[in-house]
């Protein structure tokens, strides 16, 4: 017998066992069907309500465990140890330079606790409504037009070089490890 024998009795092989299994399928979904006329959901339910609770009770347990696993985490997250390359290193054209922390969350927009780095920048802080703000509070791109002056903007402004506001100015990635 050749391989093109034996690959074509494989096909009818797998075809017929594909028959079957449609066939077995067919049958499963006509006695569940005859099932549904004849029992109504309430007593399937209570027909099975031994493995409903304990399936119930298992999801229950495994959620309840993930959620203490997490409250005792201590909100540190899957990622734990130092990282890398979170911070930014500013310099100016007289090779002095200051660090920019990563900053998420409400941290963000707390302006005044990198203070040093924004004066660094010759950007101003104030606070209006109870919110700190930059002053101004748009920065002017190169080839015209303007966009808002967030701490966001500002790295990627230093990145890119199209602010006329933060010329002289370069940025680069931390390297350095730090704790978190």
């Amino acid at each position: 017998m050749s391989a093109k024998d034996t690959d074509i009795a494989k096909i009818i092989e797998l075809t017929e066992k594909l028959k079957s299994s449609d066939t077995d399928q067919q049958t499963k979904n006509t006695k569940a069907q005859a099932l549904t006329k004849q029992f109504t959901l309430a007593e399937v339910l209570v027909a099975f309500k031994p493995q409903y609770e304990e399936l119930v009770y298992t999801v229950a347990n495994e959620l309840l465990d993930r959620a203490n696993v997490l409250a005792t985490s201590g909100g540190k997250g899957a990622s734990t140890g130092k990282k890398k390359g979170l911070d930014h290193i500013i310099q100016n054209t007289k090779g002095e330079t200051v660090t920019l922390p990563s900053r998420a969350g409400r941290a963000s927009s707390n302006l005044s606790q990198d203070r040093a780095v924004w004066d660094f920048l010759n950007l101003q802080i104030e606070t209006e409504d109870g919110k700190e703000v930059f002053v101004p509070g748009t920065l002017n791109l190169n080839e015209g037009g303007e966009i808002p002056t967030t701490r966001k903007t500002i790295i990627e402004s230093l990145f890119t070089g199209n602010v006329k506001e933060l010329q002289g100015f370069t940025i680069r990635k931390d390297e350095g490890e730090n704790d978190e």
